[in-house]
């Protein structure tokens, strides 16, 4: 066990983001959003600090991922506890699908998830449209959330929902790509 890694810094921001995710679970409306969007916010902060201190790691991307996707899945389900959505439910296991796919093939290779080699990928991971989409997603699922305790206007819903869907598309992609790439693995073999 590399203890060094393991206490890295931006590991230890990811530590904390999951007690913060894990804890939210417990919590219902306002403090749960409170608790959710410290988490989500962290989350812009993690690789910064990771290639600022020379901590890049495989166990920080696979936290980083993991706690990405843990978040994604706890305020889908505070949604779905409240109202039912089969959209929802189908872009989550997408969003799950497909990330576990390519950080799989990744992590198989030692590449980074975020060196596509499809091309509309690569658009995705330049940084403005990756922190976009993401922020995007994230306030879509805190309106949605919020929508269902106090009234949100629908006109702000709509606008970040198309954030959902244009990231939702990239998943596709994701998956193509993860799909693509494991099974070029394993045709290595024959």
């Amino acid at each position: 066990m590399n203890t060094k890694v393991l206490f890295y810094v931006p590991n230890i921001v990811n530590y904390f983001r999951l007690l913060l995710v894990i804890s939210s679970i417990y919590l219902h409306e306002d403090p749960f959003l409170l608790v959710y969007t410290i988490s989500s916010s962290i989350d812009l902060i993690d690789g910064t600090i990771a290639r600022s201190l020379n901590q890049t790691s495989k166990l920080g991307a696979c936290l980083d991922m993991f706690t990405d996707r843990l978040t994604t899945t706890i305020i889908v389900c505070k949604i779905l506890e409240r109202k039912r959505s089969r959209s929802l439910i189908f872009l989550l296991f997408i969003d799950l699908l497909s990330h576990m796919l390519l950080f799989t093939s990744s992590m198989a290779e030692n590449v980074s998830h975020k060196e596509p080699f499809l091309g509309i990928l690569k658009v995705y991971y330049q940084k403005i449209v990756l922190i976009l989409l993401c922020v995007g997603t994230e306030v879509y699922y805190v309106v949605k959330y919020l929508d269902t305790y106090k009234k949100v206007n629908r006109k702000v819903i709509v606008l970040f929902y198309t954030f959902l869907i244009a990231k939702s598309f990239f998943h596709f992609m994701q998956l193509f790509e993860g799909l693509c790439r494991l099974s070029d693995l394993d045709g290595k073999k024959d």
